[in-house]
């Protein structure tokens, strides 16, 4: 999906692919460059980075690093007559554009594999993040952007028609966020009061409901456990995003208790910067649901064996 959208600059992406190729072709052109940096006034410790062309993040930190020293190349084409492939100004403004772009998907990416085993819970936010983004720029007045984020959302949207229900669930598990971040994302999403909206949230609650009501049929009730404040809160979705669904949850009402699964929705959030072990913090039946949703998507076929024994 985000090689497609890297398909808009190939240009701009070999230029700036060759042009890391040549600054580091020889100890005396590193050294050369490096003098054109100090030149520009550039104070860093980074390097040029080459990029791996069909890993598309090692093409974004290729793009993102080449942005940095950008006062030092343009310098380095004007004083290097055989430098020839420096980006041109438009270039350059695309360039900058699409790392804005790519850096969210970037961190979304570092997020899941940066966590050893990344349970479902911590998926909706990060995937919300990508809908959104997508979803604005198809409406930019950028004819460059938008034509990007039609076409990348072709994909998306695909994935997110048949998974958006299972992340939604997910999530709702987690005490940090409940069915109130649901209710905000899909807000967000579809528009307060619209019909998919309703669609949506409904399924949402509907799944819910059927996953207690089997637990509840096979399962004994179980005691909850203390949650533990040393976890790492790595792959939290970034917080000026999230900023926006702490101020959602404090201003939403109590409504009538019809059921323990409702009672579970109605208690209060946990604070979102708790450092919380969220298989401690729940119920030992909750988090069977959690591992259990993580195994029907990835397939069981492809579980860790220490996974498997939780």
């Amino acid at each position: 999906m985000v090689q497609d959208g890297l398909k808009g600059i190939d240009e701009a992406v070999y230029k700036t692919r060759e042009s890391a190729k040549y600054c580091k072709s020889s100890q005396a052109r590193k050294q050369r460059f490096l003098s054109y940096v100090s030149h520009v006034e550039i104070q860093s410790t980074r390097i040029l980075q080459q990029d791996i062309p069909t890993r598309w993040n090692s093409t974004y930190m290729m793009l993102d690093c080449a942005l940095y020293f950008k006062k030092a190349l343009i310098h380095f084409q004007k004083v290097d007559a055989n430098y020839v492939h420096c980006p041109s100004v438009e270039e350059w403004g695309r360039v900058e554009k699409i790392c804005k772009y790519l850096k969210v998907f970037h961190d979304v990416t570092l997020a899941f594999s940066g966590t050893k085993y990344p349970t479902s819970n911590l998926y909706f936010h990060r995937v919300l993040q990508v809908r959104l983004l997508l979803q604005n720029e198809m409406k930019s007045s950028d004819l460059f952007m938008q034509k990007m984020a039609c076409k990348m959302y072709e994909k998306f949207g695909k994935y997110w028609s048949e998974f958006s229900t299972f992340m939604a669930v997910a999530v709702v598990l987690d005490p940090r966020y409940k069915l109130q971040c649901v209710n905000w994302g899909y807000m967000r999403i579809y528009g307060q009061h619209s019909v998919e909206y309703e669609l949506e949230f409904s399924k949402v609650k509907d799944a819910l409901r059927r996953l207690y009501e089997d637990y509840a049929s096979s399962h004994s009730s179980s005691s909850n456990v203390i949650p533990t404040a040393n976890a790492s809160n790595a792959n939290e979705a970034s917080d000026d995003f999230m900023m926006d669904f702490d101020s959602f949850s404090m201003e939403q009402s109590n409504v009538a208790i019809k059921s323990e699964v409702d009672m579970y929705y109605e208690e209060p959030l946990i604070p979102r910067g708790t450092n919380l072990d969220i298989l401690s913090a729940l119920k030992s039946e909750t988090v069977e649901a959690i591992i259990c949703l993580r195994d029907w998507d990835f397939g069981e076929d492809n579980m860790d064996p220490q996974m498997t024994m939780l």
